[in-house]
C-alpha cells in the first residue's frame, strides 16, 4: 500500500503485551531432530509454553534468514512467526494430534519494525476436526495487526 506518513492520526487498537525481555525462553516440544524450526527461531514465552495446551503469549525472533545471505526484513519475521499461532497454543496433545495448516492470512494495520514478534494466540478444535488458530501480533512499538490458520485436526494413528 502506498504511504504518506503523518497524513493521519494514529489509531492502534488492542493491549499491549509484555516486551520480550521480559518473556523467559521455555523448552520447545521434543523433535527427533537436531536441527529445524525448534534452533532457526528464539521464542520467549510471556504467557503458556509448548509443553502446557492452551493460549499462549510467545515472542518470536528468526535466528537465521529464510534464504541464505539474504537479509531478514521486518515483513518477512512477521509472516514467518504468524505461521506459528497453533504451535505455540495448541489446545491438543501433538504427540496425539496433527495440526494441518491449510492456510494462513495476515493483515496488518502498519509496517512491522525490529527483529521480535509477538504472537498472542489461541486455537479452536471443533470434534469433526476442524479448527483455527488465531493470533493478535506485536512488535516492539505494539500491536500490529492478526492472523489465523485454518486447521485440518487428526488424531495420530
Amino acid at each position: 500500500m502506498k504511504t504518506v506518513p503523518g497524513s493521519v492520526p494514529e489509531v492502534s487498537p488492542g493491549r499491549r503485551v509484555p516486551g520480550p525481555e521480559a518473556a523467559p525462553a521455555k523448552a520447545f516440544f521434543p523433535v527427533p531432530w537436531d536441527q529445524g524450526y525448534h534452533t532457526a527461531m528464539e521464542v520467549r514465552f510471556a504467557a503458556g509454553s509448548f509443553l502446557e495446551a492452551g493460549p499462549a503469549t510467545a515472542w518470536m525472533r528468526m535466528r537465521v534468514p529464510l534464504v541464505a545471505g539474504e537479509e531478514i526484513k521486518p515483513l518477512s519475521r512477521v509472516l514467518t512467526a504468524a505461521d506459528s499461532g497453533n504451535g505455540v497454543s495448541a489446545a491438543l496433545d501433538f504427540h496425539r494430534y496433527v495440526f494441518v495448516n491449510a492456510d494462513l492470512t495476515v493483515g496488518l494495520h502498519r509496517h512491522p519494525e525490529g527483529e521480535w514478534v509477538c504472537l498472542d494466540a489461541r486455537t479452536m478444535v471443533d470434534g469433526a476436526g476442524i479448527g483455527l488458530a488465531e493470533s493478535a501480533l506485536h512488535d516492539e512499538k505494539g500491536p500490529l495487526g492478526r492472523s489465523t490458520q485454518s486447521l485440518y485436526v487428526a488424531a495420530r494413528g
